[in-house]
């Protein structure tokens, strides 16, 4: 026991971390004359007793996890082992008792209200991020060095009580630092998933698809395995079974861009976007003529020539689905004609430049429209 409060007492005087080599030099001085080889014994002991209090480095790296790899560091080599005593006063527990709650309903565990087991759980939340949130820039300043902190940190009591304070700019208001690094979990949590149904989204718009997934599972078996084109074919055969699911929207970029999901970056992310935009359009044609291969088509291709000072030629293709809207709008424009609105020829000119200006107005958008 004097021994034990010789130790608390020798770490809780030094503000730097302490080697082992130190303390058992003390063990070995009178009055206590501890043998070397009960040396590592009581020094474990000691450790496991005290494990929320004292923070463990191995050639100067912090060391989160106990393993017996560790515990032979200190058979070999005590030198390169050193602890720190981690001193907790009324703001630090207030502190620490605030972010475990806050953490513990994002890493769904309980948390210990050390800085030890906070620091743990943050940086487990950041080596458990998606690659590609671990390397975007697509995320605010202040995400952004909160990560890179986190997934550099060697020192858990100066990640909590200084890094964090300084990167997030809250002082020591303990209710501003809990809030921002909630905001900053929340933010890191759901970039990848929000990126995901950004590509979700484009990819039902080029493809021109509304309502109900089954229905594009659907048009993608017709189009499945006609195309002779072994990458559309590919994207047409994970759209027969896709249901919108993030697995099957990170499925379908890393066929874009061949590469698996854990080496995503920002370029494959643009990339990705643009090729599944080209297949999309492709998917449209090669659907239209469907029933060269005897299957049913689900769309209708058309050639347009629009004349005039200057000629307009485009190919549109439309999905049956929008079969009534286009009877709709050609009986409500014939009916304008015949019953005396407009002349023939007035209206054919009229429906020349309308197309044409319609035309130049898809050509100057980003998305392909047809």
């Amino acid at each position: 026991m004097p021994l034990w409060q010789a130790w608390r007492a020798r770490l809780g005087t030094v503000d730097d971390r302490l080697a082992l080599t130190e303390l058992m030099t003390l063990a070995a001085q009178q009055p206590f004359g501890v043998k070397l080889g009960v040396m590592p014994i009581l020094l474990l002991a000691f450790l496991l007793v005290h494990r929320s209090e004292i923070a463990m480095y191995v050639d100067g790296v912090f060391t989160p996890d106990l393993s017996d790899t560790d515990v032979d560091e200190w058979l070999q080599d005590p030198s390169r082992v050193t602890w720190k005593w981690v001193r907790m006063d009324a703001p630090a527990k207030q502190l620490l008792t605030k972010l475990a709650r806050r953490l513990e309903r994002a890493v769904d565990r309980p948390v210990a209200a050390d800085p030890l087991d906070s620091a743990r759980a943050l940086v487990s939340l950041s080596l458990a991020l998606p690659m590609w949130t671990q390397r975007t820039t697509h995320l605010s300043t202040t995400a952004r060095a909160t990560l890179t902190l986190l997934l550099r940190a060697s020192d858990p009591v100066k990640v909590i009580f200084a890094d964090l304070p300084q990167v997030l700019g809250t002082g020591g208001d303990v209710d501003a630092l809990v809030a921002g690094v909630g905001a900053i979990v929340e933010e890191l949590d759901a970039a990848y998933p929000k990126v995901l149904a950004r590509i979700h989204a484009q990819l039902l718009e080029s493809i021109d698809h509304h309502g109900e997934v089954a229905a594009l599972q659907a048009r993608a078996k017709v189009v499945q395995g006609i195309s002779g084109d072994f990458k559309l074919d590919a994207f047409a055969t994970r759209l027969t079974t896709y249901t919108g699911a993030l697995a099957d929207v990170e499925s379908l970029v890393s066929l874009a861009v061949s590469k698996p999901a854990r080496e995503f970056n920002d370029h494959d992310i643009d990339l990705a976007m643009m090729q599944l935009a080209r297949w999309a359009f492709d998917f449209r044609r090669t659907e239209a003529l469907a029933t060269v291969q005897g299957r049913p088509a689900n769309r209708r291709a058309l050639a347009v020539v629009f004349g005039g000072q200057d000629t307009r030629v485009a190919t549109v293709d439309v999905a049956e689905a929008d079969a009534d809207d286009i009877r709709r709008l050609r009986d409500d424009l014939l009916a304008r004609v015949r019953g005396g609105e407009f002349k023939a020829d007035v209206f054919l000119a009229a429906l020349a430049e309308a197309g044409a200006t319609m035309l130049d107005t898809w050509q100057s958008e980003p998305v392909d429209h047809g």
